[in-house]
């Protein structure tokens, strides 16, 4: 191999310096941009956990679901008049999943700080009625507020903060 010439010589070593100052400059503006995408992430992230504990949620836990046949659907309200008159279309959280026996979990992540009104019941027929024989309920139900199974909790009693609520579901029949 032939040795180079000191004109080649030279032009390497320039060509070297200027590479590796060219590399250590744009890992320099690379980190600094690496670490405003850190910040920008660790923004965006603090965002969403402020919006998250400004918005609130409703966590609510279904306690002694008989069986799993069937539905729960349950609704929750923040308008007396919607809540005395079970009227779904203006709740402000409806949700219908199948029924598991035991405890269930229901979030509603979207709601504010409340207060709401929670009432459900177990569709164990799957026909989206709350079965009655005369006065007497056929399926199981619960209102948040209510102590017993024969409680007709009025609307303000009923009312929870977004928080984590226990509800028991009675069942009569």
């Amino acid at each position: 191999m032939p040795t180079p010439s000191k004109s080649r010589l030279i032009a390497g070593i320039v060509l070297t310096a200027g590479i590796f100052t060219s590399g250590a400059y744009l890992a320099s503006a690379l980190g600094s941009d690496q670490s405003k995408m850190q910040e920008t992430t660790q923004a965006v992230i603090e965002t969403i956990k402020q919006d998250a504990i400004d918005n609130g949620s409703l966590s609510i836990t279904i306690d002694g679901v008989r069986n799993d046949t069937g539905k729960l659907i349950v609704m929750v309200f923040n308008s007396e008049d919607a809540y005395n008159n079970y009227d779904y279309t203006k709740a402000v959280g409806f949700k219908e999943l199948p029924a598991s026996m035991g405890n269930i979990k229901i979030n509603f992540p979207d709601l504010n700080d409340g207060p709401y009104a929670v009432t459900f019941f177990h569709d164990e027929n799957g026909d989206y009625d709350f079965n009655m024989n005369g006065e007497m309920p056929l399926e199981g139900y619960g209102t948040s507020g209510a102590s017993g199974p024969y409680d007709e909790v009025s609307y303000e009693n009923a009312l929870v903060p977004a928080d984590e609520v226990n509800i028991k579901i009675h069942y009569l029949q």
